[in-house]
């Protein structure tokens, strides 16, 4: 039987392939498995590096031959002198060694000792036909096909620690950076990194409105959703997107803490009766209702819709917040071009327009609002 021909792995630079703790997919703990476990597929490993500490433990300790030349940084050495068993004085010597002079320590000779190598001359290198043959002759032992060739390495989608944390949660609820943060019990830093990696996979994409303020609000792509499915994550699929769930979560709330008697119905019998769809109903003690709008997009049809809303009876009051003051003004200027086209002469409810810079003030009182009559 033929032995197999051991092949030899040389890293120069060590250092730059030992990952840090927040990675996992490759780096330090890879490299210390094949380092520790490589002879038994026939690999050999040659590493080199200017700073010893840039050795894992985990390789240092599986190195069969150590060759140590000049140091200078105390922790290096120290490292030399535990990891070859050196006494203090031969330590000592570590940084007086020479040009081509080092400390050797192998296992078939455990004890450290000095060498010098004298400058070595190497034959002319071939010339480039004969490298060329060489290549020719080793490629003609392979068989090549259109598939080999035309095949593409898949991209690596897996996703773990913090990075599978922030994309559950974008799949399962509408909110902005900070209150991810806080429900998952993360700094900004780590919630800004895991995102990176998602939107490197392709797997989110910031949503093309914003709040007031600037606070920007991410969706799964198709990609991300796809994975998502194959992978068994819950997808929550919200009426109008994340941007308008979390303004009407944020309004319902807010009304809510004014007074404990408030309901919502977002599934409305008086708004069935008329055809509407509002978002959500807010029914005060009393028999009043108010019917709340979130507008987002399409300013023209939002417009009709709140003078609509605002002709039905059994309805005292509309409110419809705009992400932001931008949008608000544009739902004003439809509002009047919706008063000059005419349209129903039935009285009109009251309308309030609010904006999220207005709703989201730590100082403003609902209480002004939504209030029973």
């Amino acid at each position: 039987m033929t032995p197999e021909i051991p092949h030899l792995v040389a890293l120069d630079e060590l250092h730059m392939f030992c990952s840090d703790a927040a990675r996992v997919d490759i780096g330090k703990p890879t490299l210390s498995t094949l380092v520790a476990t490589g002879g038994k597929r026939n690999l050999r490993f040659l590493v080199a590096s200017q700073l010893l500490s840039g050795f894992p433990e985990e390789i240092l300790g599986n190195v069969a031959c150590r060759i140590i030349m000049r140091l200078s940084n105390p922790k290096c050495i120290w490292l030399a002198q535990r990891s070859m068993g050196l006494l203090l004085e031969q330590a000592a010597k570590i940084p007086e060694l020479k040009p081509r002079e080092a400390m050797a320590q192998y296992n078939s000779y455990p004890a450290a000792f000095k060498v010098r190598v004298d400058e070595l001359s190497f034959p002319p290198p071939p010339e480039p036909a004969a490298l060329e043959a060489m290549a020719q002759a080793f490629l003609a032992q392979s068989t090549w096909t259109e598939e080999a060739v035309a095949h593409k390495p898949q991209p690596n989608l897996a996703i773990t620690g913090d990075s599978l944390k922030v994309f559950q949660r974008m799949a399962e609820h509408a909110e902005p950076i900070p209150d991810r943060c806080n429900a998952l019990e993360i700094d900004r830093a780590q919630e800004s990194r895991a995102r990176a990696v998602l939107k490197d996979k392709g797997f989110i994409e910031p949503v093309e409105q914003t709040l007031a303020h600037g606070t920007i609000f991410y969706i799964l792509t198709e990609k991300g959703s796809e994975w998502a499915r194959q992978n068994n994550f819950k997808v929550r699929q919200f009426k109008s997107g994340p941007l308008h769930e979390h303004l009407l979560n944020h309004v319902e709330k807010a009304i809510g803490v004014t007074n404990t008697k408030f309901t919502f119905q977002r599934n409305s019998q008086i708004a069935r009766d008329h055809g509407l769809e509002p978002d959500s109903v807010l029914h005060i003690p009393g028999g009043q209702r108010a019917i709340i709008e979130i507008c987002c997009t399409n300013m023209d049809y939002e417009a009709r819709n709140l003078r609509r809303e605002q002709s039905v009876d059994g309805v005292d009051m509309v409110l419809a917040v705009t992400p932001n003051a931008r949008v608000k003004k544009a739902l004003a200027q439809a509002l009047e071009k919706c008063a000059g086209e005419g349209g129903t002469s039935a009285t009109l409810k009251p309308l309030i327009l609010l904006d999220a810079g207005e709703c989201f003030a730590k100082d403003f009182n609902w209480a002004t609002v939504v209030r029973p009559c």
